[in-house]
């Protein structure tokens, strides 16, 4: 298991850190990075590489909830019960 890290290593990264981190817990957990990078630069008009988007999410263990897929349902030839009525 990996060690939780809550730290940002430089001083310019702190307030892209707590940003990060607000989003991310007021999408309730479900922003990975790319969608990361289009809110902070919707929201801040920040233009921060993804990369480093990327290192820091890594950095503050901010792991997004992967989404589960649908069941693929079973594909059935329709069945009609009644004839046609000239």
């Amino acid at each position: 298991m990996a060690k939780k890290r809550t730290f940002c290593p430089r001083t310019n990264n702190r307030k892209n850190c707590k940003e990060i981190k607000r989003i991310f817990l007021e999408s309730d957990r479900i922003f990975g990075v790319v969608r990361m990078h289009y809110a902070l630069k919707r929201e801040l008009n920040w233009n921060i590489n993804i990369k480093a988007i990327r290192r820091l999410m890594r950095n503050m263990s901010l792991t997004p909830e992967i989404r589960r897929k649908r069941p693929n349902w079973v594909k059935n030839t329709p069945v009609h019960t009644a004839e046609k009525s000239n």
